[in-house]
Parts: structure tokens; sequence; C-alpha cells
């Protein structure tokens, strides 16, 4: 796998959630921030919302990995709203699947919005990811 996108592996519990968001393709899904991988909830305070989306076009990377979905969270700081994205990558088997997460990606068109304000999730997901684009 590339390591161009700092890939880190989620543990079980954590990887067994987000395969079933990734398992909806076009899809947007709403998640227990409990469920953020512990390499990322570490370093990111106040994180109140995230999100999983599952991509219609999974893309290959690696021998027996592809690039499945999407992940977003929020998090508040003061009056500020700010938004994160990290691609996720699957492989493994059904029975024992590894999810990987990398990342972030901050371009999105709400990466920062006021703190109170609906921001509506798609607009986060909306924009390409770099590492995806064609």
């Amino acid at each position: 796998m590339s390591n161009d996108y700092n890939w880190k592996k989620c543990d079980q519990e954590t990887a067994q959630a987000l395969i079933s968001g990734v398992n909806n393709p076009g899809q947007v899904f709403e998640f227990d921030a409990q469920y953020l991988p512990a390499g990322i909830a570490t370093g990111m305070e106040n994180v109140q919302k995230m999100f999983v989306s599952g991509r219609c076009d999974p893309q290959p990377i690696a021998a027996d990995v592809e690039i499945a979905g999407e992940m977003a969270a929020i998090r508040y700081e003061d009056k500020d709203g700010i938004a994160y994205r990290w691609l996720l990558a699957l492989s493994g088997t059904k029975e024992e699947p590894a999810v990987f997460y990398g990342g972030f990606y901050k371009k999105c068109d709400d990466h920062h919005f006021v703190s109170g304000i609906a921001v509506p999730i798609e607009s986060i997901f909306k924009k390409p990811n770099p590492f995806l684009a064609d």
C-alpha cells in the first residue's frame, strides 16, 4: 500500500463499525464519535460528529486493497466548526477485514464554518479527494 497517504490500521471494533457505513455506496451515515479511530481521536479534541460514506467506485491501490469510502469528523473550537476528511481502505476477508484510514484532507467547502449553523454534511464530501482525482 502506498505510504503517500500516511495509512494507519484501525482496531477491529472501529473497523467493523466503519465497514457498516462503507457497505452502502453513495450514502452518508452519521456515526457515534467513539468510532473515530484512536490515532485520530487522541490528537483531535472536541470532535462532536462523525460521518462515513461509501464510494460508488472503489479504487484499488494495492493487491487486495481498495479505497472504499471516506470518513469525516467535525470538531468545535470556540465559535468555529472545523471539518476534516480521511480516506478509508479495505483489505482482508469478510471474516477478518482490515480497515485503514489515510489523510487527512481538509479542502472541502465547509472546512471552517460558524458554530451553531447547520452545515449540510454533503458539502463536506462534495469535492473529490485529490488522491482519487482522475
